[in-house]
């Protein structure tokens, strides 16, 4: 009830606060509902479906590895899809084709599932720490390969995607935010029906197995999940950053309990919260400031200080 008051009023917050405010204070109501509906409810709307995404694929890789590290930017799924975009924004012009949101999806889904593939395969010959490290070194690849496009590519494409990677939610339309909204509330339903073998698998492997789980298969379709929801959101709105690894921390502090019904309601909340808050401080002063620069500020503090309450709250020794 708490999380939820506190997003209705960021939400509020976010649609009105500044010009609009002032346009329907002095009587200016048309042109405050032309803002209104085409940037501040496009933004608001676009918060909602990256931080519910972003926060399921986040709780999804921590219960899947026991880490509380997994998530699709320190496993490298985000930069899978980053790189994937970069080829599109970079290489198709070459290749006498338009770069497009279709294109640019299916390049994003190239890239996220590529990770996942490694992944998959690392995680079941080594443990849980080389996966961890692997994301890391799969990240720092990626980063090298994208760096050879842009040397070879021209100045404005350059451009374009250093500022897509800076993260932005007015991306999208709303066909796009609708697609989105209905493919994430698709995985999230199936997800709270999947919540008691989610709270199995989160217990070890071979308990999940006791209990008459399809282990590999739930790995399988946990991982799609992560993938897609991962791939759809950094082709539309960049590789928005620590939202998915720290709103599982924040809804298992909140909650106190490792129940994933719960937990997937929570993590959402805290997801959206974050990202609407960031958006907000992003818009707060004369110069608006890139999306993953204010989310780092505020996630790596919050990353930093769970990580260093771990022996309290995760088995990490």
């Amino acid at each position: 009830m708490l999380l939820t008051i506190v997003l209705m009023v960021l939400m509020l917050i976010d649609l009105f606060f500044g010009n609009v405010l002032q346009l329907f204070i002095h009587g200016q109501w048309q042109q405050g509902v032309e803002i209104l509906l085409a940037i501040r409810l496009v933004r608001v709307l676009g918060a909602l479906v990256a931080g519910f995404s972003l926060s399921v694929v986040g709780l999804l890789l921590q219960t899947l590895f026991n880490n509380p590290l997994a998530g699709p930017y320190i496993l490298g799924i985000s930069s899978g899809a980053a790189f994937g975009v970069a080829a599109e924004m970079m290489l198709l012009p070459v290749l006498g084709l338009f770069a497009s949101y279709f294109y640019g999806l299916m390049f994003a889904l190239l890239g996220a599932g590529l990770v996942l593939v490694i992944i998959l395969f690392l995680a079941n010959r080594y443990s849980l720490v080389v996966v961890i490290i692997a994301g890391v070194i799969i990240t720092g690849i990626f980063s090298a390969l994208i760096n050879v496009l842009q040397y070879f590519s021209k100045p404005g494409m350059v451009k374009s995607y250093v500022l897509w990677t800076m993260a932005s939610l007015d991306n999208a339309d709303f066909k796009q935010i609708a697609f989105i909204a209905i493919l994430c509330f698709g995985f999230f339903l199936w997800l709270i029906a999947k919540s008691g073998e989610l709270d199995g698998l989160y217990l070890g492997f071979d308990y999940a197995q006791t209990l008459g789980i399809d282990v590999w298969r739930l790995k399988l379709r946990l991982l799609l999940i992560a993938g897609v929801l991962t791939a759809v959101i950094t082709a539309t709105y960049g590789p928005i950053a620590f939202v998915g690894i720290i709103s599982p921390h924040l809804a298992r502090a909140f909650s106190k309990t490792q129940k994933h019904y719960n937990l997937l309601i929570v993590s959402v909340l805290f997801g959206v919260i974050i990202l609407i808050f960031a958006d907000i401080l992003s818009h707060l002063f004369s110069v608006i400031l890139p999306v993953n620069t204010v989310l780092s500020l505020i996630g790596l503090p919050i990353l930093l200080y769970f990580l260093l309450k771990k022996k309290t709250i995760y088995n990490l020794d």
